[in-house]
């Protein structure tokens, strides 16, 4: 029994996909930078505030692409990593919020349900940790 061709082409590429995807957690930005979910988490707004720097406000003027919030993601962690941050999160769909203890303190105002589509909504941050390729960044931040 032979078997057809596009059965062997499907079998091929789940493959390829499974091998790709390995670890969905992980996210790839640019060529050089990768960062993971960290979780959701409160903003109480009360100071000193759990990731204390903005880092950039992508909602003023509307740099957000609705239809793909990964963009404004990646170019967060972007700016995060030139600022030599290693956590940062994204509150009110666009703010990019990072400091330089926000691996100690960026889950003090306790977890939360309120986030959508890998973005924090209103006093919520969805945290994300920097994997830097060929070195593995440790919580201090080296």
């Amino acid at each position: 029994m032979t078997v057809p061709w596009f059965v062997s082409l499907l079998v091929l590429l789940s493959f390829l996909v499974t091998a790709e995807t390995k670890n969905p957690a992980l996210f790839n930005g640019e060529e050089d930078i990768l960062y993971e979910r960290v979780g959701c988490f409160k903003d109480t707004l009360a100071e000193p505030r759990p990731l204390p720097v903005l880092v950039k406000n992508y909602r003023w003027p509307s740099q957000i692409d609705w239809k793909n919030l990964n963009k404004t993601i990646r170019a967060c962690a972007e700016e995060v990593k030139d600022a030599g941050f290693l956590y940062f999160g994204l509150q009110f769909y666009g703010e990019c919020w990072s400091g330089p203890q926000a691996h100690l303190t960026y889950d003090e105002d306790g977890e939360s349900e309120n986030c959508k589509l890998g973005v924090g909504k209103a006093r919520t941050n969805f945290v994300y940790r920097l994997v830097i390729k060929g070195k593995e960044m440790s919580d201090d931040g080296m």
